[in-house]
């Protein structure tokens, strides 16, 4: 969406929505379905988030850089299981993991090029046995604005299952320390597609190219 205000009033003014899905986490402890917008991911994002967390104040590109080393340096990726809509893809193997329900985030890293709220269906990424190098190719890509390209794995569908083994781990959700707390090691988190489109406004100058994809 636009920032300038008259367009934002003309978005108002004409009303032309897009019908987008979004993602629900629920399992053991959860409340409801807690959702979300972007993405899900266990690796070194979500072990800098959580250290983010920690801090009070702004928060600015220095800061995320700072804390993001820090997890570089104590990284060590999750050991997980998974199934989509009841088929096992993952057993029990090292990596890091990304359920996406868009690919628009991260600077057009596309980790998840296939992603989109517009399907009814949410995309399980997963890079086996993943390495510090691979992380600094992302925050070179991230710099750069260009695609990662990482050898991941892909899945489809409307309902994620994940199971965290070893050891907890956290969850970063949105960019959000999710429910400031890690994942309990032998705990299943499970990942569904919304049955029901919510509507939102955008701006009046959007393609109809655009509005299709």
């Amino acid at each position: 969406m636009t920032t300038k205000p008259d367009d934002l009033i003309q978005a108002i003014n004409s009303g032309t929505c897009l019908q987008q899905f979004y993602g629900l986490i629920s399992g053991k402890g959860i409340k409801g379905g807690k959702p979300f917008f972007h993405m899900a991911s266990m690796g070194l994002d979500s072990l800098t988030v959580k250290n983010i967390g920690k801090r009070k104040g702004p928060l600015n590109d220095s800061i995320y850089i700072w804390h993001g080393l820090k997890a570089l340096c104590s990284l060590h990726h999750p050991t997980v299981s998974a199934s989509v809509d009841g088929q096992p893809v993952i057993d029990h193997e090292s990596g890091y993991v990304i359920v996406a329900n868009n690919s628009a985030y991260a600077r057009n890293l596309q980790l998840v090029p296939a992603a989109n709220p517009s399907r009814s269906e949410l995309i399980l990424g997963f890079l086996p046995g993943a390495r510090h190098q691979h992380e600094l190719v992302k925050a070179m890509k991230i710099l750069q604005r260009k695609p990662a390209k990482l050898p991941m794995r892909y899945f489809s569908g409307k309902n994620i299952s994940c199971t965290l083994h070893e050891k907890s781990y956290p969850l970063q959700v949105d960019g959000d320390y999710f429910r400031n707390r890690d994942i309990e090691a032998e705990r299943t988190i499970e990942f569904s597609a919304s049955l029901k489109p919510i509507r939102v406004l955008i701006p009046p100058f959007f393609s109809t190219s655009c509005l299709s994809n």
